[in-house]
């Protein structure tokens, strides 16, 4: 049985491409168990459609992170799946 942080990575992993049979599996009984998760993967996935529909709308303003701005959220992805928090009050920075 998974876990809800083992359910996010995976609903994060299959965003981005296929799970196997297996993990899906383990995820659809975790969603059907889980209300708060199931509304998680409720808002990631209409976040996605929503991003996709702006970016379909408005291609000739494409709009680009700095490489700052994709190292914080990078950083900041790779403390929460450490199990490590952000605050608020750190501006970006782990505590």
């Amino acid at each position: 049985m998974l876990n809800c942080r083992q359910a996010s990575e995976l609903m994060s992993q299959g965003m981005d491409g296929k799970l196997s049979l297996k993990d899906r599996w383990a995820l659809k009984v975790h969603l059907m168990m889980c209300r708060g998760c199931a509304s998680f993967m409720h808002q990631i996935r209409f976040l996605r459609k929503a991003g996709n529909r702006w970016q379909q709308h408005s291609p000739s303003n494409p709009t680009r992170l700095s490489n700052e701005a994709k190292k914080r959220i990078n950083d900041a992805l790779e403390d929460f799946k450490n199990g490590r928090r952000l605050h608020n009050d750190d501006k970006g920075t782990s505590s």
